[in-house]
């Protein structure tokens, strides 16, 4: 029955769908076992080497995988209520930096100041009008734009517009907000 389940469900494949009729028949297996209190159970017993378990390139791969490129759900909406409410956390070694807009909507960015990578809050939650870096108080908008840099001269020719913070791909939905937080990784939802 699990292999049967392996076919019907193609979770390995990102973005795969099922047919109607496959949800159909999933749908009514597993309404059968809620009714009648069993689940789906393998031929025999499963074996699986412990090495599995210990494997640090595995581990590393998982962690890529389902945690930096995948959308994992960073805040949860009643966490932000109001423009300026953020939430700091660190998923899969990422600093990560939820912010409810001025707009309602919701941006999420790396937690880190882009002139040396420091974390410009600890982890939690809070409520700001600008993130500054103890650092050297670089200090970024809500919408992550470059707004204060004491000492201006000292930085050189800097172009402010390129030092905003690092945005990451982000949707707010059912009173969660999903992330994924790798840059550049977009993703669809609903897939």
């Amino acid at each position: 029955m699990a292999a049967r389940l392996a076919r019907e469900v193609p979770c390995e494949i990102p973005g795969a769908r099922l047919k109607a009729q496959d949800r159909l028949d999933v749908t009514r297996r597993l309404v059968s076992h809620l009714k009648h209190g069993t689940t789906d159970q393998a031929e025999g017993i499963a074996r699986v080497p412990v090495e599995v378990y210990r494997d640090r390139e595995r581990f590393e791969r998982e962690l890529e995988v389902l945690f930096r490129r995948s959308p994992v759900v960073v805040a949860l909406s009643a966490q932000l209520r109001e423009p300026g409410c953020y939430r700091a956390i660190e998923v899969a070694g990422v600093a990560v930096l939820c912010v409810r807009q001025q707009d309602a909507g919701v941006r999420v960015f790396l937690n880190v100041c882009r002139h040396r990578g420091t974390p410009l809050c600890e982890e939690g939650l809070g409520r700001a009008r600008r993130f500054t870096c103890p650092y050297h108080a670089w200090s970024y908008d809500l919408a992550g734009a470059l707004v204060g840099l004491p000492g201006a001269a000292s930085f050189g020719d800097l172009d402010r517009a390129t030092r905003g913070l690092t945005e990451l791909a982000c949707e707010e939905r059912a009173g969660m907000v999903f992330a994924v937080v790798t840059p550049g990784v977009v993703f669809d939802l609903d897939a």
